[in-house]
């Protein structure tokens, strides 16, 4: 049997335990300051490019952030394989009759718009470069692919435990996320493709379909897609990602990927 580690994983357990720590105190001084709840992202971000400088040099050579003529051609992938995804949820769910598409979009709401691409953007290169591009770049020569993922998926999903309507689907959901998006990293030795994906997924579910983005509601949206019925099948207040529906075609987006892998990225 393949051996899962291969040296000591120190670091990686002192960084987690150095982002619970700053989650607790900005939890504290929220309270205090009225901050803004993506001020966490800043900060998470922030401490991981200054451990990487400090530790591993260049975060941009480290990350796999670097700008070449591969750079397109991943973000395109990535953005491409979540909209196909989010496309065939949604007909999934038009089908069982358990959504409805309602337009919403007004002229006035194009700086909202703006304003949620800026910050989808960002949480999408925050949560990428926190939670997968770092742990994986520091893992890859410790353990096998499986406890890559399988780790990273964890501490992901744990890590929105107090999002809105968190339950365990959205626990296996994020995981399963994680996987994916993992593999994209792994495979294409860039973050570009997981980014795009992230970003894509993000911005479309909350500014384009007005569905809520793992429990939080965007108040500007082109669409407002209402969902009805049993929650299993809807995801509730966590949204699609809660979803029965989106674990499965998730699953099957993995197989898929699997099979179409020969293609080198």
């Amino acid at each position: 049997m393949t051996q899962m580690f291969r040296c000591d994983l120190n670091d990686l357990v002192q960084y987690y335990t150095g982002l619970i720590i700053l989650l607790i105190i900005y939890g504290i001084t929220i309270n205090y300051l009225s901050l803004p709840n993506i001020g966490i992202y800043v900060v998470w971000f922030s401490f991981t490019l200054i451990l990487i400088a400090i530790k591993e040099g260049n975060p941009i050579n480290f990350l796999g952030l670097n700008l070449n003529k591969k750079t397109i051609f991943l973000f395109l992938i990535g953005s491409i394989i979540a909209v196909i995804i989010q496309i065939t949820i949604l007909l999934v769910m038009i089908l069982i009759n358990v959504s409805n598409i309602i337009y919403a979009f007004s002229p006035d709401m194009s700086f909202s718009m703006f304003k949620g691409l800026m910050i989808t953007g960002f949480i999408a290169v925050s949560e990428e470069i926190v939670f997968r591009g770092y742990p994986i770049r520091k893992m890859k020569e410790c353990a096998n692919e499986f406890s890559i993922l399988l780790i990273t998926g964890l501490i992901f999903s744990l890590f929105h435990i107090s999002n809105p309507g968190y339950n365990f689907n959205a626990f296996i959901f994020l995981i399963i996320a994680n996987i994916l998006l993992g593999k994209l990293i792994i495979d294409s030795k860039y973050l570009w493709a997981s980014i795009a994906f992230h970003f894509t997924w993000n911005f479309v579910e909350g500014y384009v379909l007005g569905l809520p983005i793992s429990g939080f509601i965007s108040r500007s949206t082109i669409f407002k897609i209402e969902l009805r019925g049993n929650k299993l099948i809807t995801g509730g207040v966590f949204g699609i990602e809660a979803s029965l529906v989106s674990i499965i075609i998730f699953v099957l987006a993995l197989v898929i990927y699997s099979l179409v892998k020969k293609i080198k990225l």
